[in-house]
């Protein structure tokens, strides 16, 4: 090394050996395991020097090229094979072993370290593939790398089987919606999961199925939609399931033992009526009752937002027709003035006329609706109707809603009756003695109109022989000191029209102070009685906007 010179001994044989590196278990004398880098002698090679004249390719360095370097690196995942024989597989959460003085468990093809014994909850630390006996341990505490992991229990198996499709049934049904949730781990040693909707379809990656909530019936299906172009050498091709768009189901196997599922079942106690308020005998057990029923008029309804700036005497198409309403706002959401545009909703197009000074954006809400008749119900919450649609109704924006069909409406007033005294008791019957004098209806008839008669009780009080003062029940005293020597008429001030008339010839004579004529009107309106219902618990939605609702009120007026 001093002086660079190098000698060759022509006549010993040259020695050259062979190694592989790998990781591995090994067994010492005292029957301990250890796992680490191990050192393999594949051979020794044998030959002889290079002869006289061979040219000799050297490599060296001089001491004064000498340079340290330092590296390191942070790993995030390491790799430990408990078994490499393809033909066994590895029973669910029967794997455990130890490693840097933490124990590590199996649990659905999840590592766990740091288990509670009393709460059993513990810190997920990797996976674990059954099928492949591979164990990559993804988070550790600070751990020499002359740490081997131990075995401490596996239980392996010949007879596992990959699975692409199972049935099966919950323990306990009916289950509460959207609490179905499944768990399975691909022969390959991936990890899926998915849950189910408030339909009970499952969905999720390389999962579809769907689960009936009142039977707890359940069938998945493992897998995806791929091309089926270059699959025709395929086991799983099958070229009457090709469908329209030249894509196959592509099935893919999971474990069986690996498919686990939670689900919350539901048990249903009716309430005393007494809390109730009502009987609950008649009632279904899990309470579910259909909002809509056989025989009813539904109206689907689906409404689009569209936000723009116009210009005056241009046109805008909203892209549908046959719409049954526009609804257009300005800039600060003030209903535009009608005068400034036109629409033919047959053909969806708004004709702008003069948008000079409008605050713009506008936005317009356009709408399309169907009545239909219901000719079937499921609880599920489909419904079927008795007559095609006129439209396309995409699940954004569309609302169902039901009608209340009352038929043919109008206003008009009730048998007019007399007391002699006026007992301030609203009744519909006479209360004491009738008076000498009538109320000639049957010459006069009261007269009302549909825009503006309510539905009221009605008296008319005399407070002399020619005055009289009118009282509704409802509204309260609206005329005093009226003569019955003119029409009585009293104008609704949401109208501008009488609530009813009275000809002044119906009156006649011999009226006195006390008496009272009493007579109802019935309005061209029927009644609705809005109740909402709130479940008990927490509140799922505390946003104003949510707890509100839209009353529709439509009809044709006959002349």
């Amino acid at each position: 090394y001093a002086t660079g010179i190098m000698s060759f001994d022509s006549t010993s044989p040259v020695r050259a050996t062979s190694y592989s590196y790998s990781w591995g278990f090994v067994t010492l004398n005292n029957g301990n395991q250890f796992y680490g880098y191990l050192t393999n002698i594949k051979g020794v090679l044998n030959g002889k020097p290079p002869v006289t004249g061979t040219p000799v390719e050297v490599k060296y360095r001089k001491s004064t090229n000498v340079a340290s370097v330092t590296d390191s690196f942070t790993a995030t995942e390491l790799t430990v094979p408990i078994f490499e024989d393809p033909s066994i597989f590895a029973l669910q959460n029967t794997l455990r072993f130890t490693w840097g003085g933490k124990e590590y468990i199996d649990q659905g093809g999840k590592l766990y370290r740091d288990i509670n014994r009393l709460s059993g909850v513990g810190t997920e630390a990797g996976t674990f593939n059954p099928s492949t006996g591979e164990a990559k341990i993804s988070g550790w505490d600070n751990v020499s790398v002359a740490t081997a992991p131990v075995l401490q229990s596996l239980i392996t198996t010949t007879s596992e089987q990959g699975k692409s499709i199972i049935a099966f049934q919950v323990d306990n049904a009916p289950i509460r919606v959207s609490s179905f949730h499944v768990d399975a781990t691909t022969v390959g040693g991936v990890a899926l999961s998915a849950n189910a909707d408030a339909n009970g379809v499952i969905s999720g990656y390389l999962i579809k199925g769907v689960i009936d909530i009142d039977s707890g019936a359940c069938r998945i299906s493992f897998g995806e939609v791929v091309t089926a172009l270059g699959n025709e050498s395929e086991i799983w091709y099958d070229a009457s399931q090709v469908d329209g768009s030249g894509n196959i189901w592509k099935p893919v196997e999971v474990i069986e033992s690996s498919v686990k599922y939670n689900a919350v079942a539901q048990t249903f106690i009716p309430l005393d009526k007494a809390i109730l308020g009502l009987d609950p005998l008649r009632l279904p057990e899990d309470g579910r009752v259909p909002v809509f029923q056989k025989g009813d008029v539904a109206v689907i309804r689906n409404s689009v937002d569209v936000t723009g700036t116009y210009t005056s005497s241009s046109t805008l198409n909203l892209g549908r027709t046959l719409l049954s309403d526009v609804m257009i706002k300005d800039n600060v959401g003030v209903d535009l003035d009608s005068a400034k545009y036109t629409v033919d909703y047959a053909t969806g197009i708004i004709s702008w006329l003069d948008l000079t000074g409008v605050s713009q954006p506008l936005t317009i809400t356009h709408e399309v609706e169907d009545l239909a008749l219901i000719n079937d119900v499921q609880i599920t919450g489909a419904l079927g109707l008795g007559s095609q649609l006129t439209h396309d109704y995409p699940v954004a924006g569309t609302l169902v809603s039901s009608a209340l069909i009352h038929g043919d409406m109008y206003s008009h007033p009730e048998e007019p009756f007399d007391q002699k005294t006026w007992t301030g008791v609203w009744q519909d019957t006479l209360i004491g003695d009738p008076t000498t004098a009538e109320l000639n209806t049957s010459i006069y008839p009261i007269l009302t109109t549909n825009a503006s008669a309510i539905t009221e009780r009605w008296v008319l009080i005399f407070t002399n022989s020619t005055t009289v003062n009118v009282i509704g029940e409802t509204v309260g005293q609206i005329g005093t000191g009226l003569s019955i020597n003119s029409n009585i008429a009293i104008n609704n001030p949401a109208t501008g029209f009488p609530y009813f008339t009275i000809d002044f010839r119906a009156f006649g004579g011999g009226w006195s102070s006390g008496n009272a004529i009493r007579f109802n009107t019935i309005g061209a309106n029927v009644p609705v009685w809005i109740v909402q219902s709130v479940k008990q618990g927490a509140p799922a939605n505390t946003d104003p906007d949510a707890l509100t609702f839209c009353l529709s009120v439509r009809g044709s007026r006959n002349s």
